[in-house]
């Protein structure tokens, strides 16, 4: 498994435990760089499995 992966899974655990994350809280919860944090999550809204809506923290939200 590669390490974008296992961001990648850690995400999709976070955001399915607690419903709605921006991105900071996602990576502190997770011990993950940021910049690391948006990259992923990006790329996971461009797959249709996360959805986001802006604020001032930008939330993410789990597709079910």
């Amino acid at each position: 498994m590669t390490r974008e992966m296992d961001y990648a899974l850690r995400i999709l655990r976070a955001l399915y435990q607690e419903g709605q994350l921006s991105a900071a809280a996602i990576a502190q919860k997770e011990s993950m760089p940021k910049a690391i944090t948006l990259k992923i999550l990006k790329q996971l809204h461009a797959a249709g499995l996360v959805s986001w809506f802006d604020t001032a923290y930008r939330y993410f939200l789990l597709y079910v």
